[in-house]
């Protein structure tokens, strides 16, 4: 039986490391014939079908319940939140030049994301830990005659929450696809059938997936105004089912 990543990401032949200055070379599978995706074309909804289950298949196999059941010597996901003072800083600037666009209720909302940020983030690293690529758009993907997806790039590739890679495919899938809820949820549900279809020791059943995303996301509302797609809430409540009232703009 071949590796079940076998398809979805390039064969590594071999490599070699200089464990003196660190660097290294992979030798890789030649994905050819195939075409780069491009985040500026939408490819239409069998290809963001396919690359939605290529990344639930990245991250079912090394599903954990936390990063701390990981080896403490792989390298961690990172995530900067801005402090309240660059935000009042940054706000002050958007307010001399956008007077007409940023409302005292909008303005009142941006000041309240670094804290709401640092508690999404601290959610987030609370949970479910698996490999993710930290880069999973369309640029990043080959496609093959046959309509397979071939993930690329994985020089950023850590161990951090799986919700990373889904939010991001989210934001920079095809193009129009953050505004668009009817397809941006259709991609959360084929995202948890796959990672459920996987099986996973860690995740078994429908239910498992949905109380293991986080819930703590924007209020559909607000992530329109703010021009990011509400489905961060959609990913922890993926039957429609509406977010919890917490805010979070980046995952």
């Amino acid at each position: 039986m071949g590796h079940p990543l076998r398809g979805s990401i390039p064969d590594c032949y071999g490599g070699f490391l200089d464990t003196g200055t660190g660097l290294g070379v992979l030798f890789l599978e030649d994905i050819a014939p195939a075409v780069q995706g491009d985040v500026l074309i939408d490819p239409g909804d069998e290809v963001a079908d396919t690359t939605i289950q290529v990344i639930a298949s990245v991250h079912a196999s090394p599903w954990r319940a936390r990063a701390a059941d990981y080896p403490a010597a792989l390298p961690r996901w990172q995530a900067e939140v801005w402090d309240a003072d660059r935000m009042v800083e940054r706000l002050a600037g958007a307010r001399a030049r956008f007077p007409e666009l940023l409302t005292d209720q909008l303005d009142r909302r941006l000041e309240r994301l670094p804290g709401e940020l640092g508690d999404a983030i601290a959610g987030l690293r609370a949970g479910p830990a698996s490999w993710i690529h930290t880069d999973a758009h369309l640029d990043n993907i080959l496609l093959r005659p046959d309509g397979s997806v071939v993930l690329i790039d994985w020089a950023g590739a850590v161990i951090g929450p799986p919700a990373v890679d889904a939010a991001r495919f989210l934001i920079e899938g095809p193009p129009g696809l953050a505004a668009d809820e009817r397809r941006s949820l259709a991609l959360v549900e084929t995202y948890q059938r796959e990672l459920v279809a996987r099986g996973s020791p860690e995740v078994r059943r429908r239910e498992d997936v949905d109380r293991r995303w986080p819930s703590d996301a924007a209020p559909r509302s607000e992530h329109h105004r703010l021009g990011r797609p509400a489905q961060f809430g959609a990913i922890g409540a993926p039957h429609g089912r509406a977010p919890r009232e917490c805010g979070s703009e980046r995952g």
